[in-house]
C-alpha cells in the first residue's frame, strides 16, 4: 500500500506525472485528477490567507499602544483585579475586558483569551488592537465571499477577540455595499401580542422606568440607588394600603347588597275571614301601575303554608286559591261604598308604596288604590269640605 500524498506536495506530484507522461497518451481519468489537484492546491492557499501577516513583536507593540488593550496590560501587570467600585471610572470596553480576567493568558508578551468551545475545543483568541480590526474584517468577510454575520463571526472568533466584537461585525456586514445589493430586505416576523389575564387585583402593573437626567452629578450612584429603593418601598406600601381599602369597601358593599337581598317585604299577617285584595295580573297599558290590585274585596276562607283560598266578600262569585304573594290585607271596618263620615278613620287600608325615596313628589294616588275606592274617597273629601 502506498502512503497518501500530502496536499502540500501537489506541485511535485504534478511535475512528476507530467515527466512520466511526456510523449505518451494520458487517460482522461488521470488527466482530470492532475487538473483537480492543481486547482485544489491553489484554492487552499488562498482560503487560509485571512489574517494580516505581522511579526510577533509588531503585534505586541500594537497591543501596548492601544488605548484599551494597553490599559488592560498595565492593570494585568499589577496582578490585582480592580474592584467594581474602581471600575466605574473606566471606559465600557475596558470594563468588558476586565470581566474576562480569569480567561486571560499572556504568552511571549501577547495577550490571549482562552475559552472552551463545544465543537472546536480549547481556543486561544488573540486580543486584537483597534488598528487591526478593519483588516481582519476585510480578509474574513470580503475575501471569503461575503458569507454573512454568523459565519464571519465564527471565522474570526476562532482566532481573535475584542470587546463588542459581534456588534462591530454586525455593523460592518450591514454597511457592506455588496451585501446590501445582493440581499433583499426581509421584514422581521413578529408574533401576535397576547393578552395578559390577571387572576386577582393588582397582579399586573404597568410601570415606566426612567433615568435621571445629568443635573447634579449624582445619577446612577449609590445615593441615587438608595433613594430609588426608598421610593419603591413607599410605593409598595401605598399600593398595599389601597388594596386593603378597596377590599374593605368591596366587602362592605357586598354585605349591604346581601342585606338588601335578604330583606323581606313588609306584609301584615293574614288570618281567616280577613278582607284582602288580589293582584290584578291581567292589566296592561297605561294603567298597569295604578290598577295593580283589583277593586273587588275578597274574604279569606282557608289558609295553608303558601296558598290562600278566597271568595268575594259579597258572596257573588266562586272561591279562588292564590299564592300568598298575590293577596294583600285590607283593613276596613265597613263597606267602601258606605257614605259614612267615619270612612276617614285611621284604620283605612294600608298598602306600601312602590318607592321609598324621601324626595319623591306627592302623588294623587300614593297607595295605588283601585279606581273605584280612590274616586269614592275623593268624592267624600270634597263633600266634607
Amino acid at each position: 500500500m502506498h502512503d497518501k500524498i500530502e496536499l502540500s506536495k501537489s506541485e511535485d506530484v504534478k511535475n512528476l506525472l507530467q515527466t512520466f507522461a511526456a510523449g505518451t497518451v494520458v487517460p482522461n481519468d488521470l488527466a482530470s485528477n492532475i487538473q483537480s489537484v492543481s486547482r485544489k492546491s491553489v484554492y487552499t492557499e488562498e482560503a487560509f490567507v485571512t489574517l494580516p501577516t505581522l511579526d510577533r513583536q509588531e503585534v505586541k507593540d500594537l497591543q501596548e499602544r492601544d488605548t484599551v488593550v494597553g490599559k488592560f496590560i498595565e492593570i494585568w501587570n499589577t496582578k490585582r483585579k480592580p474592584l467594581r467600585s474602581e471600575q466605574r471610572k473606566f471606559d465600557r470596553p475596558l470594563v468588558t475586558l476586565l470581566r474576562q480576567w480569569d480567561r486571560i493568558e499572556v504568552v511571549d508578551g501577547l495577550v490571549y483569551r482562552v475559552i472552551i468551545d463545544p465543537n472546536q475545543g480549547q481556543l486561544k483568541q488573540l486580543i486584537l488592537p483597534a488598528v487591526l480590526r478593519d483588516k481582519v474584517l476585510k480578509n474574513c468577510h470580503d475575501k471569503l465571499g461575503h458569507q454573512g454575520i454568523e459565519r464571519t463571526f465564527c471565522s474570526i472568533r476562532i482566532r481573535c477577540y475584542w470587546p463588542g466584537m459581534f456588534r462591530h461585525i454586525k455593523d460592518y456586514c450591514k454597511s457592506c455595499e455588496r451585501c446590501i445589493v445582493s440581499k433583499m430586505p426581509q421584514p422581521a416576523i413578529r408574533p401576535a401580542m397576547g393578552h395578559l389575564i390577571a387572576s386577582r387585583p393588582l397582579q399586573i402593573l404597568a410601570i415606566d422606568f426612567t433615568v435621571l437626567e445629568p443635573a447634579h452629578g449624582k445619577e446612577n450612584t449609590d445615593e441615587t440607588d438608595q433613594s430609588l429603593d426608598e421610593w419603591i418601598i413607599a410605593h409598595q406600601n401605598r399600593l398595599r394600603y389601597a388594596y386593603e381599602k378597596a377590599g374593605e369597601q368591596t366587602k362592605d358593599r357586598a354585605e349591604y347588597r346581601k342585606n338588601k337581598h335578604d330583606e323581606q317585604r313588609f306584609n301584615p299577617e293574614i288570618c281567616v275571614s280577613d278582607k284582602v285584595y288580589i293582584r290584578n295580573r291581567g292589566v296592561h297599558g297605561r294603567n298597569k301601575i295604578q290598577d295593580t290590585w283589583s277593586s273587588t274585596v275578597y274574604r279569606v276562607v282557608r289558609l295553608s303554608e303558601n296558598t290562600v283560598s278566597v271568595e268575594p266578600n259579597d258572596g257573588a262569585g266562586v272561591s279562588r286559591t292564590l299564592n300568598r304573594r298575590d293577596v294583600i290585607k285590607c283593613n276596613i271596618q265597613q263597606s267602601v261604598d258606605d257614605n259614612s263620615s267615619e270612612s276617614d278613620s285611621s284604620d283605612d287600608m294600608f298598602i306600601p308604596r312602590r318607592t321609598t325615596r324621601a324626595t319623591a313628589g306627592k302623588h294623587t294616588n300614593p297607595n295605588r288604590l283601585p279606581n273605584s275606592i280612590f274616586l269614592s274617597k275623593f268624592i267624600q273629601d270634597i263633600c266634607c269640605t
